[in-house]
């Protein structure tokens, strides 16, 4: 709070007739000003936090059951000390809940000084943390303001889920295919594609209302600015080309705020391995930005190649849906275990250690073969790299180094008991389903320049019982769960945008629903064959 006291000096008030004629106070005036003064301004000096989020992390088994660590973050200046989360609004020291404490750079960001800006900060709760036995409220100070943050409540054996959204591929090419902003477009090429990624974040925060926050997972390739160019990662604007904040902070900051979030990554985000695809750029190390901001741990990017080969663990975290609100929440019996797998080495053309990376996806699929849940609660993997992707040459539906990882893996007996698939990659929505496999939902369509001629849309019958959706246009997955009594009703839609600049147009959406037994299940429309679809085939994605 800036406040102005015109005429103040350290010893009073200025007493001379010739200032007090000029609008000063007189003398008797300085003991009520000073009083005015201590109430105005905050008791404590207060940080400014540019972002904060709560983010669900790698945590335990207990009890048969997955559970999340919860980190919450937030970004400050790199001169702030880092924030408390208070119990109160009124930010008294007595009721600090924790106090969240630096991340550090490693690697390239420490040796280089990299984001020199600003500081990273944390604090991690474990899930049997009291403050996660129930819905809690903190907050945080702004300044003067107290920001409201809530805690899940993990108490039901699992996250409380009313509803869900997910996208990938979500940043800006800022090149002649594509600017990332009106400004730009308006001055450069006719014809190149706009950057909606804050648009639809901010309709997607709107849409999610005030209840129970949504689950936000974010499928990778969050920066693609400069990446080409060899630009150094950055936390502002560099060189011309968009930093995070620009890229990723700035359009998503109100999604970010009222979510509880899993920051995944993908190629964009990974770290250099001899003989990857990162070796044609002067900037290899493309995940140290991704580690300092949503890394579960400190590790650098030379760190995870080395001792994992650029593959972080999977983990899992159990869902349980709930109705209801935030202070009456209503859980249900419906539950599914959610699977986060890494998938940043892209095991394509480009990947020049592709039967490494086959078995490195081997055994995380190893991993979810002897995790998967009890009969009775559904599964969902989420990975950057798809299971499947259409090819719409030949109207059936292609293996990826996925799909052939699994083969190769414990799960090929068990995959039918995977409900669904959802990834990145492809910059286009694709939908894929059959009774014999999990259905493949693919929304690379986050952001980035699309694969294929825009607003064109595909419907084709393949072999079997095998059908496929191929979409061009922006979007995003929003799960919604809606509980009356007993019952959940499933709604999975993906609404699809015009590329246009201005407010968002919506040109067609693909809705999928639960079925009475298992909300986790999505059953789609189903397809009849449909012939020029070839003109949506694409190469691989990068």
């Amino acid at each position: 709070m800036a406040i102005f006291l015109t005429g103040a000096v350290a010893g009073g008030w200025a007493t001379s007739a010739t200032k007090r004629e000029r609008g000063h106070p007189p003398p008797r005036m300085h003991s009520i000003l000073t009083v005015l003064l201590l109430l105005l301004l905050p008791a404590e000096g207060w940080s400014a936090i540019h972002y904060h989020w709560v983010q669900l992390i790698e945590g335990k088994q207990h009890k048969g059951r997955f559970l999340p660590k919860v980190s919450v973050r937030a970004i400050v200046d790199h001169k702030e000390e880092c924030p408390d989360l208070y119990a109160t609004t009124d930010l008294k020291k007595d009721k600090i809940l924790f106090s969240m404490k630096k991340r550090h750079k490693q690697g390239a960001l420490d040796k280089e000084n990299r984001f020199a800006e600003i500081k990273v900060c944390e604090h991690t709760l474990q899930p049997d943390d009291k403050l996660l036995q129930t819905f809690t409220t903190g907050y945080l100070a702004n300044g003067s303001k107290a920001i409201p943050v809530l805690l899940p409540d993990l108490s039901q054996g699992g996250v409380p889920l009313a509803q869900l959204i997910t996208s990938g591929c979500s940043g800006c090419r800022d090149g002649k295919a594509q600017y990332c902003s009106e400004q730009a477009a308006r001055e450069g090429k006719k014809g190149a594609l706009p950057w909606l990624y804050g648009a639809m974040s901010g309709r997607a925060a709107t849409e999610a209302g005030d209840g129970i926050p949504p689950l936000w997972i974010h499928l990778g390739d969050m920066r693609y600015s400069g990446q080409k160019e060899g630009v150094a990662d950055s936390w502002q604007r560099s060189e011309g080309k968009l930093g995070w904040k620009e890229e990723l902070f700035e359009p998503t900051a109100t999604l970010l705020e009222k979510s509880w979030v899993v920051m995944m990554r993908g190629n964009h985000e990974g770290c250099f391995v001899p003989g990857n695809d990162w070796d044609k750029t002067d900037w290899k190390d493309r995940g140290e930005g991704w580690l300092y901001f949503f890394g579960s741990s400190e590790h650098s990017c030379s760190q995870l190649a080395k001792d994992r080969h650029d593959v972080l663990p999977a983990f899992a975290m159990d869902a349980v849906i709930h109705g209801g609100s935030v202070a009456k929440p209503q859980p249900t019996k419906q539950q599914a275990r959610l699977m986060i797998l890494d998938t940043a080495r892209t095991g394509d053309g480009r990947d020049k250690a592709k039967e490494e990376t086959r078995k490195l996806y081997t055994k995380q699929f190893d991993w979810v073969a002897e995790h998967l849940p009890p009969s009775g609660s559904s599964t969902w993997l989420f990975q950057h790299i798809p299971a499947y992707e259409w090819n719409t040459k030949k109207g059936e539906a292609e293996e990826t180094i996925v799909t052939k990882a699994v083969k190769d893996s414990r799960l090929h007996g068990k995959w039918a008991q995977v409900a669904a698939v959802v990834s990145a990659h492809k910059h286009q929505f694709n939908l894929i389903r059959a009774h014999s496999q999990p259905t493949q939902i693919t929304v690379g369509n986050g952001g980035v320049a699309l694969s294929g001629p825009p607003g064109k849309s595909c419907e084709m019958a393949g072999k079997g019982d095998l059908l496929g959706t191929v979409a061009v246009g922006f979007g995003y997955l929003h799960a919604r769960f809606a509980v009356a009594g007993e019952q959940v009703q499933a709604t999975y839609t993906t609404p699809l945008f015009k590329p246009e600049w201005g407010p968002l147009q919506e040109s067609q959406r693909v809705a999928c629903t639960g079925t009475a037994s298992q909300a986790w299940q999505p059953v789609c429309p189903k397809t009849t064959a449909q012939t020029g679809c070839a003109e949506l085939a694409s190469a691989d994605e990068d």
